[in-house]
Order: structure tokens, then sequence, then C-alpha cells
């Protein structure tokens, strides 16, 4: 399972040539969209493997799934430049998850100043890998009272709006550059989150 799982096809971007197979995929292979997901794949696959204890048995690893989820998005939420397109939903994903774990009892982290659309990028992004873990909670464990945090709607237009926004910021610009270190970043914190709670530190907060 992949908790962070981007899409495997992405809307074609506006070019001045008709679109066909080949120019649409040598579009997107250029984009600055399909860079940031290459530049900030270390980190993507070091955030993977920081969650890989608490998915690998559900039953044993799911309540510091959720935990670890809380800490990273109420991080990402205390950045000082909020997000546009994903920082309700954030919120939103936040309440369900205090219902599902009960109240907070430790702060999030201090966030460093963070892109907006680093921000969207990872929320969001993140999302797609937490329907896959939902689809493998029903079929590992049937009977299961689906978290809220599972419940969430979809957001798929929300998604694709930060698909079209990041396939028009300009590729080595310097929003380019600081979109991907607040991406590295994003995915550090979203490990960090896993790591502690692995580490228990997570099981001292709410019942569900």
């Amino acid at each position: 399972m992949k908790p962070f799982s981007l899409p495997l096809s992405h809307p074609s971007p506006a070019t001045d040539v008709p679109v066909t197979p080949d120019t649409a995929g040598a579009a997107l292979r250029s984009g600055f969209r399909h860079h940031l997901r290459r530049a900030t794949a270390p980190q993507h696959e070091a955030a993977e493997a920081a969650f890989a204890p608490l998915t690998a048995d559900l039953g044993q690893g799911l309540r510091g799934f959720l935990c670890a989820q809380r800490q990273a998005f109420a991080t990402l939420a205390a950045a000082p430049s909020p997000a546009q397109i994903s920082h309700q939903i954030t919120l939103d994903l936040l309440d369900r998850l205090d219902r599902d774990l009960g109240p907070r009892t430790d702060a999030p982290q201090d966030p460093p100043p963070l892109d907006p659309l680093a921000v969207d990028y990872l929320v969001l992004g993140s999302r797609l890998g937490t329907e896959v873990l939902r689809r493998r909670l029903l079929d590992e464990m049937p009977d299961v009272t689906l978290p809220m945090y599972f419940r969430a709607p979809p957001a798929t237009a929300e998604w694709q709006r930060v698909c079209a926004a990041l396939d028009g910021v300009t590729l080595n610009s310097a929003p380019a550059a600081r979109i991907e270190i607040d991406v590295r970043r994003g995915f550090d914190i979203f490990a960090a989150a896993a790591y502690a709670a692995s580490e228990g530190q997570g099981s001292t907060e709410g019942q569900p």
C-alpha cells in the first residue's frame, strides 16, 4: 500500500499543437508536474517506508496510521500560508480523525513556511493512497466499523485543479524550486509522524 500514491494519468496540458497520444505524453513528461513527481521520489519513498510498519498489519497498525495522518495534517494545516485548494478538506479530515481517535493530547509540530500549492499536492495526493487502503481494509476486515477518516468524500475535482495549477508552473523558475523544496519537506513531515506513531507516541491519545 502506498499512502502517497499519485494517479497514473492526468489531464492533458494545453498545447499549441494537436494533441495526439505522442504529443500529449511528451508534454506530460516534460512538464513541471511530472518533474515534481520524479524530483521528490526519494522523499516520497521514504514516507512510504515510514508508514509500512503501520499498514503491513491493519489489525495492529490502523490506529497508529490514523494518529500519524492526524499529526501530519495538523502540521500542514498550521502552515503560515494556508493552502487555497485543500485547506477546507484538511480541516474536514482533521475533524474526522478527532472523531475516530478522540481529543488530541499533543500539539502539531511547528511547520516550516510551505508553499500553498505544495501543501495541496501533498494533501490531495495522499487521499488517493488512502482510498487504496480503504478498499484493502474492507477486504481484510469486512466486519470492521469503517473509521470516519475513510468515509471522507472524494476530492477528484480539487485534485484536477492542483494538476492544472502545477502544469502551469514554469520549469526552472523560482516558484518551481520553492514548490519542489516544500513538497520534500512535506513528505518529511508525514514520515516523522509515521515514525512517531510506530514508536507508540500516539498510543496515549483518546480512544476511538
